[in-house]
């Protein structure tokens, strides 16, 4: 089983949309108190679009968290809502650096 390493201050973070589109209020204030506890945090790029149901297309979505998941400087992925969404991306994704790299999801 991977385990991915305790998340210190300094950390970078990112929150994102993999399923429908949130306001970006409560996000901020989510990200103020994950600062609040020491770590970077990075907002994805898609939180607050709407494309029909969704945060954006399927290509966008899965293409954002799949560069969270790849990114070694990433140490957390905070998904801002969960959903039917992101259903649609797991058999897209490839685990290949995310296991040399795990974060906590």
């Amino acid at each position: 089983m991977l385990s991915p390493a305790i998340l210190k201050k300094g950390d970078k973070v990112i929150i994102l949309a993999s399923a429908s589109a949130v306001k970006l209020d409560p996000i901020l204030k989510a990200k103020a108190i994950i600062e609040n506890f020491g770590f970077v945090v990075k907002l994805g790029k898609h939180l607050t679009h709407e494309s029909c149901y969704f945060a954006a297309d399927k290509k966008e979505r899965k293409k954002e968290l799949q560069k969270a998941l790849d990114d070694p400087k990433i140490k957390a992925v905070f998904f801002a809502r969960g959903g039917y969404g992101s259903v649609h991306l797991i058999d897209l994704l490839s685990f290949k650096k995310f296991k040399k790299n795990p974060k906590w999801l």
